[in-house]
C-alpha cells in the first residue's frame, strides 16, 4: 500500500478506512464492501473501479484513470 502511495503521489489521495470505525461501518455499507481490503477508485466522487484482496498496481490505476477521465 505504502508503495502504491508513492508511486501515485501526484496522481491520487489514497485513504485507509477502519472498518470498526463507525465513519468505516458507514463505508462498508454505502459501497458495499463484503471483503478486507477492498480498494475503490472514485473519479469525481463516483466510484468507477474496485477491487478485492489484493493492493492494485500502481500501472492499473494510471490507465483506470486515463480511461475514465
Amino acid at each position: 500500500m505504502s508503495r502504491l502511495e508513492t508511486n501515485l503521489s501526484n496522481e491520487i489521495r489514497v485513504l485507509r478506512v477502519d472498518v470498526k470505525s463507525s465513519v468505516g461501518k458507514h463505508i462498508w455499507n454505502e459501497y458495499n464492501v463484503r471483503s478486507v481490503p477492498t480498494f475503490i477508485l472514485f473519479i469525481n466522487q463516483k466510484p468507477v473501479w474496485r477491487t478485492v484482496s489484493n493492493v492494485p498496481n500502481s500501472n492499473i490505476i494510471r490507465e483506470k484513470i486515463a480511461n475514465d477521465t
